[in-house]
């Protein structure tokens, strides 16, 4: 006897619908209207006899029963997907997908990317470095490096290496601040990220130094607070060996040469069943290397203070 399924387009929008908590937000993932959406789940909701979702003026939320089907939906579409992907057809054999901490992205991965390119010529490369931190095989996903302190949880992990805290900003900025072997912090101007915003308490706490008398800056990211930084507006928190080829640039300089090390780990996760994929295999391989090639813990061998990017 044939198995009795809801429509799966249906499921799909369903899923889509309640990670993004948003209908509209969903509708643009998919590349679709939200009407559209919004009908497709009332056909799924209709086949069911019951509503995942109750609609108000301030959005949606998840009814108890939509809670309760959520993690079953999810997992059938994560499988449906996985195997997928390896299957040995051309099509996807060429093909990888990755998303990454936008920070990582900007300045480890892709200026070191045409490496990888350059042994695998033929591979198609698609980078995801948005904030939202995607699903990987439901959404296509192969690859994802993520910032966090600990592995991820049922997934296979590799651990790329822990940053370290220092200070940083442009030459001229912080030639201009030094005062007899130290830096003023009444004259400066400290940048802070709305989204890390413990880095410079951790930092402080670290090397006992106190710059509650300089003006505060706060940005949205710590790939804007560096820009700011290397724009001469102040002294942002800068992560080693994320800001490593900005100082042998010379487009930023150490404010003061005192590296805490942190908890705050850079992982290569990949989601079950992909490890044997021949592309996943070749990107992890090259990654690994690549990294294990930077200066992480900086210049200390210090225990690294307990901290979340």
């Amino acid at each position: 006897m044939p198995i009795k399924l809801p429509p799966l387009n249906g499921l799909r929008l369903f899923e889509a619908a309640a990670r993004c908590g948003s209908f509209k937000r969903a509708a643009l993932e998919l590349k679709l209207t939200p009407g559209a959406l919004s009908h497709g789940i009332d056909s799924l909701e209709h086949w069911l006899d019951v509503e995942l979702f109750e609609r108000n003026g301030h959005g949606i939320v998840l009814t108890a029963a939509g809670r309760e089907y959520l993690p079953y939906v999810s997992e059938a579409l994560s499988l449906i997907a996985t195997g997928t992907l390896r299957l040995p057809s051309r099509e996807f054999e060429a093909r990888l997908s990755i998303s990454a901490a936008p920070l990582f992205a900007f300045r480890i991965l892709l200026p070191r990317l045409h490496k990888f390119q350059q042994q695998h010529p033929n591979m198609q490369v698609k980078v995801d470095a948005s904030r939202h931190v995607v699903e990987l095989a439901s959404n296509q996903i192969d690859l994802a490096i993520r910032s966090c302190r600990d592995a991820v949880p049922k997934m296979s992990c590799d651990l790329l290496g822990r940053v370290s805290f220092v200070p940083v900003g442009a030459p001229h900025y912080v030639d201009k601040l030094a005062r007899s072997g130290s830096l003023d912090w009444s004259r400066a101007t400290v940048i802070h990220t709305s989204a890390a915003s413990e880095d410079w308490e951790t930092w402080c706490n670290h090397s006992r130094t106190d710059v509650s008398s300089a003006r505060a800056l706060t940005v949205s990211s710590a790939q804007v607070a560096l820009q700011a930084a290397r724009d001469g507006l102040g002294i942002a928190i800068g992560r080693l060996p994320l800001v490593d080829d900005d100082i042998a640039a010379g487009r930023i300089a150490v404010a003061v040469d005192h590296v805490v090390p942190v908890m705050s780990a850079y992982w290569l996760v990949e989601p079950p069943g992909s490890e044997s994929r021949r592309e996943v295999v070749a990107f992890r391989n090259w990654l690994v290397k690549e990294t294990s090639q930077l200066r992480w813990n900086g210049h200390s061998e210090a225990k690294p203070a307990a901290q979340y990017a």
